[in-house]
């Protein structure tokens, strides 16, 4: 049993912990901002369910080392031999099972671009950008801008 479970069992009301996970959801959506009601979010499903059935099965007791949060969404981040077999990629973000796959074989500076890369689709899925976060070479152009500027600059946020 997880952390999170017996959190939910203390609660003795999995509904109790149904609406806990959805205001945690929901206050990271920016479809409210934007005119649209929260319970009409087609970005998780009716009402955010899928995002508040992966927040409930969550298990507080991961490392951290390997988990990445987009705007609320924990990804769990693997470095794999293989990312896709369909075709030749370095990396890629599952939205549906919050994991983000980087090819190991890579040298560490293209691992961080992709990631960073990854990182952006990330971003732009939660935000409801689906040109931003379906344009490739836009994605790319960010994160190569990103990875350079957080090199070449270490003391920014020191």
């Amino acid at each position: 049993m997880t952390n999170r479970d017996k959190h939910i069992d203390k609660l003795s009301n999995k509904e109790l912990a149904t609406k806990i996970a959805y205001r945690d959801a929901c206050s990271m959506c920016v479809r409210p901002q934007q005119g649209i009601n929260p319970t009409e979010c087609k970005m998780y499903g009716a009402n955010c369910e899928e995002f508040i059935e992966r927040w409930l099965s969550q298990d507080a007791e991961e490392s951290d080392d390997d988990i990445i949060d987009i705007l609320g969404i924990k990804y769990k981040t693997k470095e794999v031999e293989c990312v896709s077999k369909d075709e030749l990629r370095k990396g890629q973000i599952n939205f549906l099972t919050n994991e983000i796959l980087i090819d190991r074989t890579m040298s560490e500076q293209n691992k961080h671009i992709t990631l960073i890369h990854e990182i952006i689709h990330g971003i732009t899925e939660a935000l409801g950008m689906q040109d931003l976060c379906e344009d490739e070479n836009r994605v790319q152009a960010l994160a190569t801008a990103l990875y350079y500027i957080a090199t070449h600059n270490k003391s920014i946020f020191s």
